[in-house]
């Protein structure tokens, strides 16, 4: 069951059929909007006020959230018709009360805001409005719950993370500040390169993001391919080195930025650094792509939600357009096999590299590796779904009528590589006949 009550910024409250026709935030106000779940009690005050200034610190509007579940009528009082929705509008009406009266203690301004109130599922409603208002962020409390004899946090934010695609901050209590001191739990998969880039937006003027990476103790790579790749400490070093490089150019004078390689159990080692650096945060990729990524690499962002002192960033795999951009900062490269992509890719591609002196060489399996074709100029390179077919243009630098045209049909993926500052080096295409490489002169 899902209902929901959207009101606007704070005032005067309005009769429940007011509320109904009440616009929903249109998409150039609800863009990247923060997104604060709230149940409006003592407990949520310090999300709430995390969510004010994540808001004004990357000037997005704030929707607010809060989620009921739904009163459900069994046996002999299901007959009782108009009775559940009654009892739910009621409470509704009671929570947006609360949860007006909290916001206003916290925040002490009249900050404008959207809320919604919404019936049932509480996390799955919380990533639903997340979705339906192109969240750039969630921010839940991360009060401690009781399991069996331990007491864990993060239960909330793991449980939004499931469907959420965009990054969950579940808030320790007493959090209420930009963080200082950022510890990054980098495995060099998409996901935790978006985590430490969405954690250097978060970090304070002046503070310090630590990327640390730790080698597991079993190298499952062996076992299972599909698995992250698991590197040795001189290449995780030397591939924080350029994940660090690349966050350098982002991020504002005076940010510090560590690097630290670790060796055990991944969520172990990075749990016991950040008490030991006393974090005020700790960013985290979840899932990849597959079953066996999502059992393990998952494990640890949901041990770390679980077990952290501090509060939590935790970033989803992203798209494949991002997913690609994400790898070339942490490998060198990305390839893609999802065709879908292949168009803006390639625009892309053509916008940054056009003019650029290229050398091609092909692989052909009918006629073997060869180079085809040496300086000429990139014109571009444009991608027909129809046959799945990419076209290379390029032009000769003394005959401007001159030009050549590599097509290459029923193409299966497209690689790009890049150097240390980011710039385009090679661009590989694979067909079904072979390989064709772009690579650039400089």
């Amino acid at each position: 069951m899902t209902t929901s009550f959207l009101t606007g910024p704070p005032g005067a409250r309005s009769d429940r059929s007011a509320l109904a026709s009440t616009p929903r935030l249109t998409t150039a106000d609800r863009g990247a909007a923060i997104v604060l779940a709230t149940q409006g009690l003592g407990a949520s005050r310090t999300p709430t006020v995390l969510a004010r200034l994540l808001a004004a610190r990357l000037h997005r509007p704030l929707h607010v959230v809060s989620v009921i579940e739904p009163v459900v009528v069994y046996g002999d009082a299901a007959g009782l018709g108009s009775v559940p929705m009654v009892l739910n509008e009621l409470y509704a009406s009671d929570r947006e009360e609360t949860v007006r009266e909290a916001l206003a203690e916290s925040w002490a301004t009249d900050l404008q805001y959207a809320l919604e109130i919404r019936l049932g599922s509480v996390s799955r409603e919380i990533a639903a409005a997340a979705r339906e208002v192109g969240a750039s962020y969630v921010v839940v409390g991360a009060a401690p719950h009781r399991r069996r004899k331990h007491v864990i946090s993060g239960v909330l934010a793991a449980q939004v993370l499931r469907s959420a695609n965009c990054p969950v901050l579940s808030v320790a209590p007493g959090f209420d500040h930009m963080p200082q001191r950022v510890l990054v739990a980098v495995d060099f998969s998409a996901a935790s390169i978006r985590a430490a880039r969405e954690a250097l937006r978060l970090l304070d003027d002046a503070g310090t993001l630590t990327l640390a990476y730790a080698i597991p103790m079993i190298h499952a790579e062996r076992l299972l391919p599909t698995l992250a790749k698991v590197v040795g400490p001189d290449e995780a070093m030397r591939m924080l080195e350029r994940l660090r490089d690349h966050l350098k150019r982002s991020a504002p004078a005076g940010t510090s930025i560590e690097l630290r390689v670790l060796d055990g159990i991944a969520d172990d080692q990075i749990l016991d650094l950040a008490a030991s650096m006393e974090a005020d945060l700790i960013a985290v990729g979840t899932h990849g792509p597959g079953v066996f990524e999502r059992m393990f690499i998952g494990s640890v962002a949901s041990n770390i939600l679980h077990g952290a002192a501090c509060s939590v960033l935790a970033a989803p795999s992203p798209g494949a357009i991002e997913q690609a951009e994400l790898d070339l900062d942490a490998w060198g490269t990305a390839e893609s096999v999802d065709e879908p992509t292949w168009e803006r890719w390639l625009d892309d591609f053509s916008t940054r590299n056009a003019g650029r002196s290229v050398r091609v060489e092909v692989d052909d399996l009918a006629f073997g590796a060869q180079v085809q074709a040496t300086g000429y100029i990139l014109h571009g390179t444009v991608f027909d779904p129809r046959d799945r077919r990419v076209d290379v243009m390029l032009g000769s630098p003394k005959e401007p009528d001159a030009h050549l045209t590599r097509i290459i049909s029923r193409v299966r993926s497209i690689a790009r590589t890049c150097d240390s500052a980011g710039r385009d080096s090679a661009l590989q295409i694979r067909s079904e006949s072979g390989d064709t490489l772009i690579i650039f002169d400089r």
